[in-house]
Parts: structure tokens; sequence; C-alpha cells
């Protein structure tokens, strides 16, 4: 029996007042309930009123007539005798066909279409005709077929025109032959009768189409030998790897057997051949449209054998690394020497794959860790114990600051008026849960942080992650840099002011000693002010900070220019070897602006105060500058009082020695006393008002610095007010 293509599918155009019909993979029978004026289903008339008739009449009325007219049974169809029709027997449609009456007021016309064609392929379609007539009418004299394009523009492909001459009342056979230009393909009927009208009947079947596989053609394989890393009975393989696809005819697949003769079974559920268990499989070629094999009597030699071979995964060299701060993971994956082997790899905490596998390969967990080829359609291992693993250790504990440099942005800043100082804090959107913010005046973070980050005066900062709990950064060289730069406000009055203490200054020295700030390499110096109008800076024992070297605090009062004993203003600042008195920031500082005259007040723990002359302008927008150190008539001393200053090496100094508990303003025996009985104790590394010089030490050169001055016993002019 020959084989037939099937699978097609079948775009079914009514082309003349019709509905659009599709059938997939099978060409439309010429069967239906027997009735007149009608066409089977997948069928459009194009002209007249076909039939759909059985053996013993037209439509299933008028009962059919041999050439004496008498009433006959015409023979079963050729669908019916040789097997090829798919409607059961005991069903009305059973035996079916279309009839066409063709005659002088017309002819009867169906068409349909058909999809799913190889352009260039011929193809041979077998279908059956008969010639037949009733009480009324003649014989019809041919039948013809008619094979077109679909398209814009269709053409005619091939014509089987069959005239009956004697041959009536019985089926022939017919066969044509057409090559395809488009996938789709239309099939004309209709029926001529030379005298009179007359009927012609077609019998077509579901797969009319000649296999257009070439006979007897063995799959042309690449190896016949394939390994599996799994076991059976788990379908594991793709046989597909194994077909040389370059030499597959035109519109063949291939299906896989455990037998070489067509007879066998496809391997259920995978007729490509994926994923099949281990043993032997016999390839053919196969037309899946229409069912046909290339071998029909030959069996199959295209033979593949699976094996399977237990595989452990090979792993990158090291069987132990070490994950550093601040990873707190580790993707498994990198270990694989093929990368891409992620998805059939899962990997377990013991060699023996028990539990749960290790979710997505990522651990964060110091252990020991075994991959294992895995079977994600089935569930198979390809080992039960593996030999391949690698141990795994986490640095632990982690700096919580991580190792990314802070992003601040934008990298420079200055301050809004009226106020003087800028907000580092403004540069920065996101800090790393359970860490800390910090800023130094260095990129090493060293000496103090900046104390209040919303209030920083002009200078360069460097921004730190800091991890409070393990006392670390996220770097010891920042990158992340802020400079700021401050502007005079319009409100304020910049004071550029200097002035000298005696006692700071060693030798023939022509600026002070900062040694309060380096002694013993920590400093000795408080990070708040000693005086009432407090201030705090963290980094005052850091020669690095924002202000640099630093002698003491001083304490800075504005008073009135006509009533010096009226304090308008004052400030705790800090004194530089030089004699500059500068904020916190260390730059000249700023004041509220006075309508009227005033004096500035320089005073200190250990030394005499001293007082300007009147300032006649001290007006909002003003920068000035006073400088106590160049002349001695830069102390205000109105009321012929003594030497308001002493020179030292040519710098006029304020006088050393008023350490008395109020601070009297007078060099005199009681603060002579008190230097006296402090000298006693001899003490060191301290901050003590006794330490004259300034060195951190109280002893006979403190004593004797009180004893001199003691004897010119000097006073301040503030003294009169």
């Amino acid at each position: 029996m020959k084989k037939y293509l099937l699978s097609f599918t079948l775009l079914l155009v009514k082309l003349l007042l019709s509905s659009t019909f599709t059938f997939a993979q099978f060409f439309p029978e010429t069967v239906n309930d027997p009735c007149d004026n009608c066409a089977p289903s997948g069928y459009s008339v194009v002209s007249g009123m076909p039939s759909v008739s059985n053996v013993t009449s037209k439509g299933g009325q008028f009962p059919w007539r041999n050439q004496q007219g008498s009433v006959i049974q015409l023979p079963s169809p050729a669908s019916v005798s040789q097997g090829y029709t798919t409607v059961d027997s005991d069903s009305p449609q059973y035996g079916t066909f279309l009839t066409l009456l063709s005659g002088p007021v017309g002819k009867d016309k169906v068409e349909f279409i058909v999809s799913g064609f190889i352009p260039g392929m011929q193809y041979t379609m077998e279908y059956a005709v008969s010639s037949s007539r009733t009480l009324s009418t003649n014989f019809g004299s041919s039948a013809t077929l008619q094979i077109g394009s679909v398209g814009p523009v269709p053409t005619l492909l091939a014509t089987s025109k069959t005239d009956f001459g004697s041959n009536v009342n019985q089926w022939l056979k017919k066969f044509v032959q057409f090559t395809p230009t488009t996938t789709e393909v239309s099939f004309a009927l209709s029926g001529n009768t030379d005298i009179g009208s007359g009927f012609v009947n077609f019998d077509i079947w579901t797969k009319p189409l000649h296999c257009i596989l070439p006979k007897d053609k063995q799959v042309v394989l690449t190896s016949t030998q394939v390994n599996t890393r799994f076991p059976g009975p788990y379908k594991t393989v793709d046989l597909g790897t194994t077909v040389d696809t370059g030499s597959m005819p035109v519109g063949a697949s291939v299906v896989w057997k455990l037998t070489n003769s067509i007879n066998g079974a496809i391997i259920p559920n995978t007729p490509d051949g994926t994923f099949v268990t281990p043993g032997e499989y016999y390839a053919f070629y196969y037309h899946v449209a229409n069912t046909c094999y290339a071998l029909e009597s030959v069996v199959s030699t295209a033979e593949v054998t699976v094996n399977y071979v237990p595989t452990q995964v090979p792993l990158k060299l090291g069987g132990t690394l070490t994950i550093k701060c601040p990873d707190s993971t580790y993707s498994l994956i990198n270990k694989l020497v093929n990368p891409a082997d992620a998805g059939i790899v899962k990997w377990f905490n013991n060699n023996k794959h028990l539990g749960q596998p290790i979710e997505n390969a990522i651990i964060s967990q110091s252990g020991t860790y075994y991959p294992f080829y895995y079977s994600n359609s089935t569930g198979a291992f390809s080992v039960a114990t593996s030999t391949s693993f690698v141990t795994v250790n986490f640095e632990t504990p982690c700096c919580k600051a991580g190792k990314d440099q802070v992003a601040v942005q934008p990298s420079s800043i200055t301050n809004t008026c009226p106020s003087m100082t800028a907000d580092l804090t403004t540069t920065v959107a996101n800090v790393p849960l359970n860490t800390q913010l910090v800023w130094f005046n260095n990129p090493a973070h060293t000496g103090n942080a900046v104390s209040n980050a919303s209030a920083v005066g002009a200078g360069t900062y460097y921004a730190f992650f800091y991890d409070p709990v393990l006392n670390c950064y996220n770097t010891d060289n920042s990158t992340a840099q802020v400079k700021v730069t401050t502007t005079l406000c319009a409100s304020n009055v910049q004071l550029s002011l200097k002035a000298a203490l005696q006692g700071a200054i060693s030798g023939g020295a022509l600026k002070m000693k900062n040694d309060l700030q380096t002694y013993g390499g920590t400093g000795l110096l408080p990070t708040s002010a000693p005086y009432a109008a407090s201030s705090s800076y963290p980094s005052i024992n850091n020669p690095a900070g924002a202000v640099g070297e630093v002698v003491d605090w001083v304490f800075v009062e504005i008073r009135s220019g006509s009533s010096p004993q009226t304090v308008l203003q004052s400030k705790s600042l800090l004194l530089k070897p030089n004699g500059s008195i500068v904020d916190r920031n260390g730059l000249p500082t700023t004041f509220n602006p006075q309508s009227e005259s005033v004096r500035v007040v320089v005073k200190h723990r250990n030394h005499l105060a001293i007082m300007s002359n009147p300032i006649p302008n001290f007006s909002a927008g003003s920068t000035l500058n006073y400088d106590f150190t160049t002349a001695l008539s830069q102390a205000s001393n109105a009321f012929g009082d003594p030497p308001q200053m002493v020179q030292k090496n040519g710098i006029w100094c304020m006088w050393v020695g008023d350490i008395n508990s109020n601070q009297d303003l007078i060099i005199d025996a009681s603060d002579f006393n008190d230097v006296y009985e402090v000298n006693k104790v001899a003490p060191f590394d301290v901050y003590s008002i006794a330490d004259l010089n300034m060195d951190g030490i109280v002893d006979a050169s403190d004593y004797n610095l009180e004893y001199f001055n003691n004897v010119v016993a000097p006073y301040s002019s503030l003294i009169n007010y």
C-alpha cells in the first residue's frame, strides 16, 4: 500500500458568497450526510447546486439508473474499497461522495485550498471519479480537476481531465502531478455533459498525496555512540545531536524507534529523540505532514547506542578559598570549569546529595560544598557520591563600612548667609546600615573627626563610613573630598586680629610655641574652651587639623567704644603661633555689626587682658584688621596706666602672670603666691594656669616669670571700667 501525505493545514476559502474554512493537517473528504444543494464540509461552492450522494441515490433522494433506466446501486467509492476514508462504517456519511451536475443551463463547481506545500517540490495526488445518471438525466461526459497557485496572480499548475466514454457507473482511479509555486494550492472540481444534463462524482480522501521522501533513504549520522552522565530509567540524552542535518531530504524530519523496522512505535512523547535513556536507538526519515517514511520495506541501519558514564563535576584548581571582607556571599558557580554547566549542577553541603541543595549556588557560611550533575527534567543525579568539593572560609567579622569610597555630590560647597559655616552632610545621600558618616580634614582619618559636620568652616574635608562596633573605616585613603569655601555675609563684620603671649615665646624665637598642642604626641589642650563663651574644637591637639598649629584658647570681647564697660559680644577663639586669632575653621572670625565705635579686648587664662583703641567703623560687610603685636600704642592706655604690653624679641606681648581665681586684671603678690604653691608640687603633663611658659610643666622657669613680672606689677587698663 502506498504511503500518503498528511498534516497539511487546510485553509478553505469560498470564493463566491461563501465563508472561510480552516482545516489542519488533512484534505477535506468528499463526505457528508446525503443532501441536495449542498457541499461537503470544507468545500466552497463556486457555482451551481452540488450534492452529496451515496451508492443508492443522488443526494439521498433520486435513485441511480443504468443505460436502460433501471434502478441500480453504484460500486463503493475507492476511499471505502481501499480503506482510505476516516468515516466509521455505521455512519450515514460512510461511502458518500460529491456529485456535480453539468448541462446547457450551467454546471456545478466547487473549490478548496490546502496549505503546507513546499514550493518547487513535485507532488502526486490520487483520487477517483465516476459518471452516473438519474431517471431525468444523461451520464456526465467528463470530470475535471484543476490545480492552481494561491496569491495575487494565481497560475494554473495542472489539469486532470477524465473522459468517461462507455465507462459509466464505475469508479476510475486518477493520478495527477503538480509542482507548487506557493505554500497554498487551490483545487477546483467540475464536470461536463455533451448532450443534455449529466452527473459526475468525485471521491477525495484525507491523505491523497503520495510520499515525497526519497525511497529507501537511510538517515545519515555524525556519530553512533553517545555518552550520558545520567543512568536509566531517566530520559537524559538528545539523540538529535547525532544527525547530519545537512543530508536530510527536503520536508523530512527524523524520528527514533527502539527497533529497526518502521512498524515499531515512535518513542512516546519524544519523536525527535530528545531525552532518551541509555540503550540502542534507530533513526528514520519521516514526513510529518503525511505520516510516511523513506524506508518502506528496508530496515534502518542508522543505529545509535547511548551509554551511561558516571561523571564528576570538574572544578577549577584550588580546593580551599577565603572570602575576604566586605564580601559576605560567594557564588559556587565561580568554581566550575565550565560555567555553562551551572544549570545542570546542584551543590550540597555533603557528598551524598542529602537534604536540600544550595539555593542558586550562593553561600554565606564557611564549609565544604560538593557539586553533582543533575537532570532537571527527571531529578536524576549522575553519581551517588561526589569526589569533587571546595572548602570556603568567610573572613569574619566583616566591617560593615565596606570598601567603597563615599559618594559625595557636589564636591564643593559654601556657606549660606547669614551663617558663616557650611553643612557637609548635604553632600552624601546614603549611609550603609549600622555605620556612621564621619569627616576628617585629612584623607587618612588621623586625629579627631569633625565634631559638627553640619557647621564647618572653610577647608577641605574627607568623608568616611565608620563601623563603631568594630572601630573600622571603609578606607584608609579617602578620595571623597569636599572643598568648603566661606563668603563674608553682608550682615557680619570680619575681624583679622593678632596678639601675642609673653609666656609662649622662648629664647630668641619670633613666634609663639605650640608645646601644649604637641605635648607627648597627644597634646594637653582641652577640646572645649576654658571660658564663659564655650566653644569646641575636637582637633585642637592635631597640628594637621583645620586650624593647624594652636598655642591655646583665648577669649575675645567686642565692647562699646564710648563705654568700654559694656560688652556687646564675646567669643572663645584659637591663638596661632604667629599671633593670628581664628575661629575653629582656621579663618578670621566674624562678629555682629555695631552702629557705634567699638573696642576689642583679648583675654587669656594666665596673661593680663589688653584692650584696643576705639575702632570707629564696625558696620555690616566690613573687613577689619587689628594687630596688637606691632606697637605698644595698639593697646589702649587712656589713664596713664603702666605699659599694657611687654616687648619680647621685637614682638609686643600680653603680660604673663594674672592667674588668681578671678583674674583681677593685676599681677601682684596673690598671683605670685599661687605660682609658688603649685611650683612646690612641680606637676607635669598638665594644662595649668601656673604653667606660665606653657610647656606642660610647672617648674622654676614659671616661678621666675611670675617673680620678675610681679616686681613690675603691671595692671590692665580694663581695671578702670
